[in-house]
């Protein structure tokens, strides 16, 4: 069974595939207010029980190309925290067991 969970940001990283296709413009980064509201969103709907592991990830500034605001955690953290402030809501809000579809609940077609 799930017990906790790690959010990871999609981040570019010099000398990959990835770096290529985001100098060509063929992929686009969250902003970091983006990013919040995304981790906001899917927080209130998790299990309030989960172990939240990690809020966002991080890269070793040398190797980092994008987005440069995912170094920066205690600022991102401190931005989900006032997100869940002013929505006056936080993990597990609008969390239902029910919703959660299981191999019992669910028929094959």
């Amino acid at each position: 069974p799930i017990q906790g969970v790690k959010l990871h940001v999609l981040h570019v990283t010099r000398g990959t595939k990835l770096q290529q296709l985001y100098e060509e413009d063929k992929i686009k980064l969250l902003e970091s207010d983006e990013y919040v509201c995304f981790v906001c969103d899917f927080l209130e709907h998790l299990n309030p029980a989960f172990v939240i592991m990690r809020l966002v990830s991080n890269a070793k500034p040398d190797l980092l190309l994008a987005p440069q605001w995912i170094n920066q955690k205690q600022k991102i953290i401190d931005a989900i925290h006032g997100e869940f402030k002013r929505r006056h809501t936080k993990q597990g809000t609008y969390f239902q067991d029910d919703s959660i579809p299981s191999c019992k609940t669910q028929s094959i077609h």
